[in-house]
């Protein structure tokens, strides 16, 4: 249905307008009359009338060919706002290169998922920072008791079953575990 002509940065020419969907050509058809029209457009309408739109001549829908190369060439080069660009990314890229551009777009929603063991969310990547400093099962340092804590790394969805006591309790029989049953 055709690329609208507000996303491209520079005014779009007419002649790269289809007159069925008023938006710049995707995937542009040629008809043996030599108008020229969106794939998608051309064929929606001729399942409705079996006519050209522009001049009304009889037209078949196996009687469209792809258009010249040169008309693809001359939309690919142009320069186009990313498809993300309300969530506001600033980027702007030739129509050949839109689709790179959004698969790794900071602001798209096919974003990552955390890599915080035991967490399920996915979010955009221009969130990864936020999501990490709020993220309940990321890792944090124990620092409790007058911000000096007992050191030991939990997850912070845990933080309120931990206990320093208990953690270096866990640590010390398991280090001397260790060590005696590296002694037999």
């Amino acid at each position: 249905m055709g690329i609208e002509q507000e996303r491209f940065v520079n005014k779009v020419d007419q002649e790269l307008i289809c007159c069925i969907c008023a938006n710049v050509f995707e995937d542009a058809v040629e008809s043996p009359c030599r108008h020229v029209f969106c794939r998608e457009c051309i064929s929606r309408w001729l399942q409705e009338w079996n006519t050209c739109p522009t001049c009304r001549r009889p037209l078949q829908a196996q009687e469209m060919r792809p258009s010249l190369p040169l008309l693809n060439n001359i939309i690919n080069k142009m320069q186009i706002r990313c498809n993300y660009s309300e969530q506001g990314c600033t980027a702007t890229v030739e129509y050949e290169r839109l689709g790179i551009h959004v698969r790794s777009c900071p602001y798209g929603p096919n974003g990552m998922a955390c890599e915080n063991e035991g967490c399920q969310e996915t979010f955009p990547r221009n969130e990864k920072e936020r999501h990490e400093a709020e993220c309940l099962y990321r890792t944090v340092v124990c620092t409790q008791q007058s911000n000096r804590g007992c050191g030991m790394e939990y997850k912070l969805n845990e933080a309120a079953n931990h206990s320093c006591v208990e953690s270096l309790k866990t640590l010390v029989n398991g280090k001397y575990r260790h060590n005696f049953l590296v002694w037999i």
